[in-house]
Protein backbone atom coordinates (compact mmCIF):
# COMPACT_ATOMS: atom_id res chain seq x y z
CA UNK A 1 0.00 0.00 0.00
CA UNK A 2 1.48 3.23 -1.13
CA UNK A 3 0.21 5.75 1.30
CA UNK A 4 -1.30 4.13 4.36
CA UNK A 5 -0.05 7.26 6.81
CA UNK A 6 -1.08 10.78 6.25
CA UNK A 7 -0.21 13.63 8.98
CA UNK A 8 -2.16 16.83 8.33
CA UNK A 9 -0.45 19.76 10.44
CA UNK A 10 -2.89 22.63 9.98
CA UNK A 11 -0.01 24.71 11.80
CA UNK A 12 -0.36 28.66 12.86
CA UNK A 13 0.39 29.72 9.57
CA UNK A 14 0.79 27.32 7.15
CA UNK A 15 -1.04 23.75 6.72
CA UNK A 16 1.67 20.41 6.02
CA UNK A 17 0.60 17.28 4.57
CA UNK A 18 2.61 14.05 4.80
CA UNK A 19 2.04 11.21 2.73
CA UNK A 20 5.69 9.46 3.16
CA UNK A 21 6.94 12.93 2.00
CA UNK A 22 5.53 16.49 2.12
CA UNK A 23 3.35 17.81 0.20
CA UNK A 24 2.06 21.43 -0.55
CA UNK A 25 -1.98 21.03 -0.02
CA UNK A 26 -3.36 24.72 -1.39
CA UNK A 27 -3.76 27.74 1.19
CA UNK A 28 -6.61 27.67 2.95
CA UNK A 29 -8.15 29.58 6.05
CA UNK A 30 -10.71 27.96 8.37
CA UNK A 31 -10.93 31.16 10.50
CA UNK A 32 -14.31 31.16 9.54
CA UNK A 33 -15.32 27.97 8.01
CA UNK A 34 -17.82 25.10 8.79
CA UNK A 35 -17.11 21.29 9.28
CA UNK A 36 -18.71 20.44 5.99
CA UNK A 37 -15.83 22.71 4.31
CA UNK A 38 -13.47 21.02 6.68
CA UNK A 39 -14.53 17.33 5.80
CA UNK A 40 -14.70 18.32 1.41
CA UNK A 41 -11.43 19.79 1.96
CA UNK A 42 -10.02 16.82 3.80
CA UNK A 43 -11.52 14.48 1.52
CA UNK A 44 -10.85 16.79 -1.67
CA UNK A 45 -6.90 16.83 -0.93
CA UNK A 46 -5.60 15.58 2.18
CA UNK A 47 -7.24 11.70 2.80
CA UNK A 48 -6.55 9.28 -0.39
CA UNK A 49 -8.90 6.29 -0.76
CA UNK A 50 -5.90 4.06 0.60
CA UNK A 51 -5.40 5.81 3.84
CA UNK A 52 -5.13 3.17 6.88
CA UNK A 53 -4.71 5.96 9.56
CA UNK A 54 -4.43 9.87 9.20
CA UNK A 55 -3.77 11.95 11.70
CA UNK A 56 -4.97 15.85 12.01
CA UNK A 57 -3.16 18.20 13.83
CA UNK A 58 -4.65 20.89 15.17
CA UNK A 59 -2.83 24.95 16.56
CA UNK A 60 -5.64 24.83 19.41
CA UNK A 61 -5.13 23.84 23.17
CA UNK A 62 -7.20 20.92 24.61
CA UNK A 63 -8.68 19.76 27.74
CA UNK A 64 -10.63 17.40 29.53
CA UNK A 65 -14.31 17.67 30.00
CA UNK A 66 -16.86 14.80 31.57
CA UNK A 67 -16.97 13.77 27.37
CA UNK A 68 -13.64 13.44 26.71
CA UNK A 69 -10.81 16.12 25.11
CA UNK A 70 -12.09 19.10 23.77
CA UNK A 71 -10.53 22.04 21.59
CA UNK A 72 -10.78 24.85 24.16
CA UNK A 73 -13.33 27.39 23.94
CA UNK A 74 -10.54 29.79 23.93
CA UNK A 75 -9.30 28.48 20.76
CA UNK A 76 -9.03 31.72 18.19
CA UNK A 77 -8.95 29.12 15.48
CA UNK A 78 -11.65 25.82 14.34
CA UNK A 79 -14.32 27.01 16.73
CA UNK A 80 -16.95 25.32 14.77
CA UNK A 81 -15.34 21.67 15.98
CA UNK A 82 -17.59 21.33 18.55
CA UNK A 83 -18.34 18.10 20.51
CA UNK A 84 -15.27 15.73 22.15
CA UNK A 85 -12.19 14.97 20.17
CA UNK A 86 -13.43 10.70 20.39
CA UNK A 87 -16.89 11.84 19.09
CA UNK A 88 -15.02 13.58 16.37
CA UNK A 89 -12.58 11.13 15.27
CA UNK A 90 -15.52 8.29 15.35
CA UNK A 91 -17.10 10.08 13.17
CA UNK A 92 -13.94 11.36 11.01
CA UNK A 93 -13.57 7.75 10.82
CA UNK A 94 -16.10 6.33 9.86
CA UNK A 95 -16.34 9.11 7.12
CA UNK A 96 -13.36 8.39 5.31
CA UNK A 97 -13.07 4.89 6.11
CA UNK A 98 -9.59 4.86 8.16
CA UNK A 99 -8.53 5.53 11.49
CA UNK A 100 -8.71 9.31 12.20
CA UNK A 101 -6.67 10.80 15.18
CA UNK A 102 -6.81 14.54 15.96
CA UNK A 103 -4.11 16.10 18.07
CA UNK A 104 -2.81 18.93 18.82
CA UNK A 105 0.55 20.52 17.45
CA UNK A 106 2.54 20.98 21.04
CA UNK A 107 1.71 17.46 21.56
CA UNK A 108 2.74 16.21 18.47
CA UNK A 109 6.46 17.85 18.62
CA UNK A 110 6.83 16.13 21.62
CA UNK A 111 6.55 12.83 19.79
CA UNK A 112 8.58 14.09 16.91
CA UNK A 113 11.07 15.10 19.55
CA UNK A 114 11.25 11.53 20.54
CA UNK A 115 11.10 9.96 17.14
CA UNK A 116 14.45 11.92 15.66
CA UNK A 117 16.46 11.05 18.64
CA UNK A 118 16.11 14.95 20.39
CA UNK A 119 15.50 13.16 23.28
CA UNK A 120 16.93 9.90 25.13
CA UNK A 121 14.66 7.41 27.41
CA UNK A 122 16.70 8.30 30.42
CA UNK A 123 16.25 12.12 30.02
CA UNK A 124 13.92 14.86 31.51
CA UNK A 125 13.68 17.14 28.39
CA UNK A 126 11.65 20.67 27.48
CA UNK A 127 10.78 20.85 24.16
CA UNK A 128 9.98 24.53 22.85
CA UNK A 129 9.28 25.94 19.30
CA UNK A 130 9.26 28.79 18.32
CA UNK A 131 7.43 29.81 14.97
CA UNK A 132 3.99 31.20 14.61
CA UNK A 133 3.70 31.17 18.26
CA UNK A 134 5.71 29.52 21.28
CA UNK A 135 4.47 26.26 21.93
CA UNK A 136 6.53 23.87 24.50
CA UNK A 137 6.04 20.45 26.30
CA UNK A 138 8.19 18.36 28.85
CA UNK A 139 9.31 14.43 27.97
CA UNK A 140 9.75 12.76 31.18
CA UNK A 141 11.81 10.14 31.33
CA UNK A 142 11.04 9.30 27.70
CA UNK A 143 7.31 9.96 27.73
CA UNK A 144 5.31 12.84 26.71
CA UNK A 145 3.67 14.35 29.65
CA UNK A 146 0.35 15.33 27.87
CA UNK A 147 -2.88 17.05 29.58
CA UNK A 148 -5.14 19.78 29.89
CA UNK A 149 -3.79 22.83 28.22
CA UNK A 150 -0.70 20.97 27.49
CA UNK A 151 1.85 23.29 25.42
CA UNK A 152 0.47 26.24 26.60
CA UNK A 153 3.97 27.39 27.49
CA UNK A 154 3.34 30.48 25.02
CA UNK A 155 0.38 31.93 28.31
CA UNK A 156 3.11 31.69 30.54
CA UNK A 157 3.37 35.37 31.72
CA UNK A 158 6.97 37.16 31.70
CA UNK A 159 6.04 40.51 32.54
CA UNK A 160 2.58 42.00 34.07
CA UNK A 161 2.99 45.09 32.64
CA UNK A 162 3.93 44.17 28.90
CA UNK A 163 1.63 43.92 25.54
CA UNK A 164 -1.69 42.97 25.72
CA UNK A 165 -2.35 39.34 24.75
CA UNK A 166 -4.34 39.21 21.81
CA UNK A 167 -6.18 35.94 22.51
CA UNK A 168 -6.57 36.39 26.78
CA UNK A 169 -7.02 38.36 29.38
CA UNK A 170 -3.67 38.72 30.69
CA UNK A 171 -0.01 41.06 29.46
CA UNK A 172 3.10 39.95 28.55
CA UNK A 173 3.33 36.77 27.90
CA UNK A 174 5.64 34.67 26.15
CA UNK A 175 3.39 34.93 22.63
CA UNK A 176 3.13 38.56 23.07
CA UNK A 177 7.33 38.82 22.72
CA UNK A 178 8.32 35.66 20.35
CA UNK A 179 5.49 34.84 18.75
CA UNK A 180 6.02 35.32 14.87
CA UNK A 181 4.06 38.95 14.94
CA UNK A 182 5.81 40.20 18.00
CA UNK A 183 9.33 39.59 16.93
CA UNK A 184 9.03 41.14 13.34
CA UNK A 185 6.98 44.10 15.03
CA UNK A 186 10.82 44.10 17.41
CA UNK A 187 12.65 43.61 14.09
CA UNK A 188 11.07 46.96 12.44
CA UNK A 189 11.46 48.67 15.67
CA UNK A 190 15.56 48.43 15.61
CA UNK A 191 15.32 49.30 12.12
CA UNK A 192 15.42 46.27 10.15
CA UNK A 193 13.44 44.11 7.50
CA UNK A 194 9.90 43.02 9.04
CA UNK A 195 10.31 39.64 7.00
CA UNK A 196 12.33 37.38 9.97
CA UNK A 197 13.83 35.35 6.79
CA UNK A 198 15.77 38.51 5.62
CA UNK A 199 17.05 39.60 8.92
CA UNK A 200 18.71 36.07 9.10
CA UNK A 201 20.08 36.69 6.16
CA UNK A 202 21.43 39.57 6.81
CA UNK A 203 23.01 38.70 9.92
CA UNK A 204 24.70 35.88 8.18
CA UNK A 205 26.29 38.10 6.48
CA UNK A 206 27.56 39.87 9.19
CA UNK A 207 25.36 42.83 9.58
CA UNK A 208 25.32 44.08 13.31
CA UNK A 209 21.63 44.97 13.55
CA UNK A 210 20.32 41.72 12.50
CA UNK A 211 22.73 40.08 14.95
CA UNK A 212 22.12 42.06 17.75
CA UNK A 213 18.34 41.53 16.95
CA UNK A 214 18.97 37.59 17.68
CA UNK A 215 20.79 38.66 20.81
CA UNK A 216 17.71 40.43 22.52
CA UNK A 217 15.37 37.44 21.12
CA UNK A 218 18.12 34.80 23.33
CA UNK A 219 17.66 37.32 25.96
CA UNK A 220 13.73 36.95 26.11
CA UNK A 221 13.81 33.58 25.70
CA UNK A 222 16.30 32.67 28.32
CA UNK A 223 14.25 34.65 30.34
CA UNK A 224 10.89 32.27 28.96
CA UNK A 225 12.84 28.84 30.02
CA UNK A 226 14.11 29.88 32.98
CA UNK A 227 10.49 29.79 34.20
CA UNK A 228 10.02 25.75 33.64
CA UNK A 229 14.15 25.33 34.27
CA UNK A 230 13.23 26.96 37.85
CA UNK A 231 10.83 24.61 38.30
CA UNK A 232 11.60 21.12 36.47
CA UNK A 233 15.14 19.15 36.90
CA UNK A 234 15.82 19.15 33.32
CA UNK A 235 18.74 17.36 31.16
CA UNK A 236 17.92 19.52 28.32
CA UNK A 237 16.10 21.66 26.32
CA UNK A 238 15.36 21.19 22.42
CA UNK A 239 14.18 24.15 20.53
CA UNK A 240 12.68 24.15 16.98
CA UNK A 241 9.95 25.99 14.95
CA UNK A 242 10.38 27.38 11.52
CA UNK A 243 12.24 30.76 13.09
CA UNK A 244 14.10 28.65 15.69
CA UNK A 245 15.47 26.58 12.88
CA UNK A 246 15.65 29.08 10.50
CA UNK A 247 18.10 31.34 13.00
CA UNK A 248 20.26 28.31 13.80
CA UNK A 249 23.02 29.42 16.06
CA UNK A 250 22.69 32.88 15.67
CA UNK A 251 20.09 32.55 18.10
CA UNK A 252 21.25 29.22 19.73
CA UNK A 253 24.72 30.61 20.74
CA UNK A 254 23.57 34.02 22.53
CA UNK A 255 20.66 32.00 23.86
CA UNK A 256 23.38 29.98 25.44
CA UNK A 257 25.16 32.84 27.10
CA UNK A 258 22.23 34.43 28.40
CA UNK A 259 20.71 31.03 29.93
CA UNK A 260 23.79 30.01 31.48
CA UNK A 261 24.96 33.98 32.93
CA UNK A 262 23.29 33.45 35.95
CA UNK A 263 20.42 36.23 35.43
CA UNK A 264 17.64 34.24 35.41
CA UNK A 265 18.26 30.51 36.58
CA UNK A 266 20.82 29.45 38.66
CA UNK A 267 24.31 29.33 36.69
CA UNK A 268 25.09 25.83 38.01
CA UNK A 269 21.80 24.65 37.48
CA UNK A 270 22.02 26.05 33.61
CA UNK A 271 25.62 24.55 33.11
CA UNK A 272 23.76 21.19 33.69
CA UNK A 273 21.25 21.50 30.97
CA UNK A 274 22.09 20.96 27.66
CA UNK A 275 20.25 23.65 24.76
CA UNK A 276 20.15 21.80 21.73
CA UNK A 277 18.24 22.43 18.02
CA UNK A 278 16.01 19.60 17.22
CA UNK A 279 17.40 17.26 14.37
CA UNK A 280 13.88 17.72 12.14
CA UNK A 281 12.71 19.89 9.76
CA UNK A 282 9.17 19.36 11.00
CA UNK A 283 8.74 18.38 14.51
CA UNK A 284 5.08 17.97 14.51
CA UNK A 285 4.75 16.57 11.45
CA UNK A 286 7.38 13.84 12.90
CA UNK A 287 5.29 13.55 15.37
CA UNK A 288 2.27 12.63 13.78
CA UNK A 289 3.90 9.96 11.80
CA UNK A 290 5.62 8.49 14.83
CA UNK A 291 2.12 8.33 16.74
CA UNK A 292 0.71 6.66 13.30
CA UNK A 293 3.37 3.91 13.00
CA UNK A 294 2.52 2.97 16.61
CA UNK A 295 -1.08 2.75 15.86
CA UNK A 296 -0.39 0.72 12.79
CA UNK A 297 1.93 -1.21 14.88
CA UNK A 298 -0.02 -1.61 18.48
CA UNK A 299 -3.44 -1.71 16.80
CA UNK A 300 -4.36 0.93 19.69
CA UNK A 301 -4.81 4.24 20.66
CA UNK A 302 -1.36 5.91 22.37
Amino acid sequence: MANPIVVCDFGGTNTKVSRGTLIEPPERSFESASVAELLGFLRETIVPAETVVAVLIFPAPMLQSPSGRILSPLSTKFKFLAGSIPSLESEWSRTYNCRVVIRQDGEMALYGAIATGDVTPDENVFVTMLGTSASGGFVLRGQPLIGDYTSQFSHVVLDPKGPQCPEKGHAGCVKTFLAAYALKNRSEKMGLPRELDEVTRLARQGNEGARSFYCSVAETLAKALSQVANLVPLKAIVLGGGIASGAGDLLLQPLREAFTRGDFVDANVAAGIALRLTKSANPVVDGGRYLAEQILLNHTTR
